[in-house]
């Protein structure tokens, strides 16, 4: 203020300054220009010795730079009778940037036989995304003009700042376009954002989606491009699609629920079954933003977060703290559901991470939301007598701004304590840490001491000689005998308890899964116990063996199979997220067994495809390994039928990267995939083709591969709008002769002998061994004796 009387002798002097300098002097004039507005107001427009208008000419005449955007604002705001001037006058030189002449210079950017300056262009979208100076009513056929031709020359520019900033600038004239041109601007902006290969333009264009544009963004066909890019590859974009959605779920819970209550439960299976820390801590946090954004409309599906979340408590730091940023969102909408858990199982945790100075800030703000939350207020000073002199600790060391800003909130929450009673509760503070013989039938009792001899044989260590002979002996009467009879049942307790103790080593995995093989449901009974030894044997050393089991198990015992696969995937994803990529033989086998499951995935896609994705992309992985990845993907979505349209996003833009690489032994199994997306997606797939016809262009023109000829025609039917239906998809190898889901005898039987050559059984008994081949009456014939009499003498 006490420089206003100032004013009439300092602005001739800053236009004469900005009209005879240029550069960096004239950004610096221009920034005294815009502090001395906004200090002084209106008294620029009763300046005697410079009219208004003249030093708008002056700033104008300095030409296009940021600091001019910043110093007309500020204009605009000191005298607003003239802000309606300052914009016509800026939106003409914006005009002149985005629509520029012919030019020849060197520094310019060529497109379409127009040159545009890149520092320019990308100013000029700024200004249009950022500045206040476009707030307020503006001419619907500017702002459209300002959009078509952003549209047209700038928002698919291969220059990724370019193309950020055009959408950034698109996203926030849209709302105040007309409506026709605002569907358009919307639809191409969400293409941009769930196809682009650029990750960063990508998430621009989702964080650049304002409320002001909600109203748009929850129609039907806008809902489906943001349910896909919550499928993105990378976190950031999924959280910020997550967000978005949750957000519009306000506006139109009745489209939005069923597709957002499959989001929770894919998330929440994430958590409970993915092998990879990261990927877990990653679904957590997710379901941190979900709730965050759709608030009240989670109320239904609190307990069932709340129970997911407190299972998974774990030894991992990184995933309890994204879970208790969950738990703590959770409380602003149930606080009553969570408090019978707060006290005893989550402030002690809380007060862990506190400690931690890196997890400190947002565990002081989870603190405050789950006290706010529950009600649980005074009583954490009592029950935690050096929580009060921890926190005012906090607030005396603690060097962040807001942390101590968080403490103090905290403090107000949990409320004030009566000094005395504080100082009773310090006095006296303590501190509290926490395997039935079956009675057989007489008809079977001749197959039942002949299996029960020969387990006699396999239990004695000093007869090792003789174990393999034995093995073979039982495999060999199990075959026979089944053939007989309906069920092999009433013989397992004779072999499987005794032999799952004898266990030790690969070839003992493969005796068990021939003994599964030939049991089929018969072995129901016992799968608990089988699982449980698969879970005690999981190491590197007897993964092969392991796996070849867990095949086996999903085929002869699909329907109880179902209910141990969660566990199981989650730890075959750990090795595949781990540090087993560089062995070859577990990776395909874990490979195989996916390829085996095949349908029974239908409810673990969203947690084999990052896995798969994560493998095939990777280039430190031996290309066997990669192919074998891709592989199966292609398998599980031909044979298997399985639908991956779902988490096309997550799977084109690694496959985009992968046809980069032009690895030609990659192409066939990627394109095959990308095949296979094209024809289920259908015409919403359009988005993707110009981005794969530049990478096949670019990098397999001269390659004669089958595959591209099916691509090409592929694409070709789907632009000539031609129903895809019946278009013959490639199949995967012709080397999966057992993965049929038919149950084909001659692939069983097949896969059966195999299995057999792997636990060194692949040899008949020789006749001179072993005389005819077992059968029941054989076994009669043998076992009876004169002496004994019926079988309670042989029991």
């Amino acid at each position: 203020d006490h420089l206003k009387e100032y004013y009439d002798c300092f602005f001739p002097i800053i236009k004469r300054f900005l009209e005879g300098q240029s550069g960096i002097h004239q950004a610096k004039g221009l920034r005294c220009l815009e502090m001395l507005a906004r200090a002084g107001g209106d008294k620029i427009r009763t300046c005697e010795t410079v009219r208004f208008e003249e030093l708008i000419d002056a700033v104008f005449s300095t030409g296009w730079h940021s600091q001019l955007t910043k110093t007309l604002e500020a204009l605009g705001e000191a005298v607003p009778r003239s802000y309606n001037d300052i914009k016509n006058r800026l939106t003409d030189l914006l005009v002149s940037v985005l629509s520029p002449k012919e030019s020849n210079r060197s520094d310019r950017k060529v497109r379409q036989g127009i040159t545009y300056d890149k520092e320019q262009i990308v100013l000029a979208m700024n200004t249009l995304a950022h500045y206040t100076i476009w707030d307020g009513e503006r001419r619907t056929e500017t702002v459209d003009g300002l959009l078509s031709e952003i549209m047209t020359n700038f928002l698919d520019s291969s220059d990724a700042e370019i193309q950020t900033a055009s959408a950034e600038a698109c996203a926030k004239l849209a709302g105040r376009a007309s409506p026709d041109l605002r569907r358009n601007v919307l639809e191409r902006l969400l293409i941009v954002g769930v196809a682009d290969p650029n990750p960063d333009t990508r998430l621009s264009v989702l964080k650049a989606l304002g409320e002001d544009l909600d109203i748009y963004l929850v129609e039907p066909e806008n809902l489906r491009d943001l349910f896909n890019a919550a499928n993105d590859e990378l976190f950031i974009i999924r959280n910020q699609a997550i967000i978005i959605i949750g957000r519009l779920s306000q506006l139109n819970p009745g489209y939005i629920m069923p597709s957002l209550r499959k989001t929770v439960i894919t998330l929440l299976n994430e958590l409970k079954f993915s092998g990879d820390e990261h990927v877990r801590e990653q679904a957590a946090s997710l379901i941190s933003s979900l709730i965050r954004s759709s608030k009240h409309l989670m109320i239904p599906y609190v307990e069932t977060i709340l129970e997911t979340l407190l299972s998974n408590l774990s030894n991992s730091t990184i995933v309890n703290s994204a879970i208790i940023e969950g738990l703590g969102e959770l409380a602003q909408v149930r606080g009553d559901v969570i408090l019978p858990y707060f006290e005893e199982k989550l402030f002690p945790l809380v007060m862990e991470f506190i400690k931690d100075p890196r997890k400190r800030g947002m565990s002081i703000k989870n603190l405050g939301k789950l006290v706010q939350g529950t009600g649980y207020v005074i009583t954490p000073y009592t029950k935690y007598p050096y929580l009060l002199k921890m926190l005012l600790g906090i607030l005396s060391s603690e060097k962040s701004q807001a942390d101590r800003r968080e403490v103090i909130r905290v403090l107000g929450i949990i409320g004030a304590l009566d000094p005395y009673a504080h100082k009773l509760i310090q006095t006296n503070a303590q501190i509290d840490d926490d395997d039935n013989i079956t009675r057989l039938e007489s008809e079977n009792v001749y197959a039942t001491v002949t299996i029960r001899e020969l387990m006699a044989i396999i239990t004695d260590s000093s007869l090792s000689a003789f174990h393999s002979r034995a093995i073979a002996a039982i495999i060999y009467v199990m075959e026979d005998y089944i053939q007989d009879h309906e069920s092999f049942s009433r013989y397992l307790p004779e072999i499987i308890p005794p032999y799952l103790s004898k266990i030790n080593d690969v070839k003992s995995f493969y005796i068990l899964a021939l003994i599964i093989f030939v049991s089929k449901e018969a072995i129901d009974p016992y799968l608990e116990k089988i699982f449980f030894l698969i879970k005690e044997n999981w190491s590197p050393d007897k993964f092969v063996g392991v796996i070849t089991l867990i095949e086996v198990f999903s085929l002869v015992a699909s329907k109880k199979f179902i209910s141990y696969l969660p566990e199981l995937m989650h730890m075959m994803l750990k090795i595949l997220y781990e540090s087993y990529s560089n062995n070859e033989e577990i990776i395909i086998g874990v490979c195989d067994v996916l390829d085996w499951i095949g349908p029974g995935l239908v409810d673990h896609l969203h947690l084999v495809t990052p896995a798969l994705v994560n493998l095939c992309e990777n280039q430190d992985t031996p290309i066997n390994i990669r192919v074998r990845s891709l592989e199966t993907m292609w398998m599980l979505s031909t044979l298997a039928e399985l639908n991956f349209t779902e988490y096309a996003s997550r799977i084109i833009h690694p496959i985009f990267r992968i046809l980069r690489q032009k690895e030609i032994l990659l192409l066939t199994p990627a394109l095959a995939i990308v095949c296979w997306l094209i024809k289920h997606i259908g015409i919403e797939s359009v988005i993707y083709i110009p981005i794969l016809h530049r990478i096949m262009d670019q990098n397999y023109a001269t390659s004669d591969a089958p595959i591209i000829e099916t691509y090409d025609t592929l694409v070709s039917k789907l632009l000539k709008g031609d129903r895809l239906e019946n278009f013959p998809l490639p199949m995967p190898p012709s080397t999966w002769v057992y993965v049929k889901y038919d149950s084909n005898p001659e692939n069983l039987r097949e896969y059966y002998e195999n299995l057999k050559k792997k636990a060194g059984l692949q040899q008949k008994f020789p006749p001179q061994a072993m005389g005819p081949v077992a059968s029941y009456k054989k076994l009669q014939k043998v076992w009876v004796s004169n002496v004994s009499y019926s079988s309670d003498d042989w029991v």
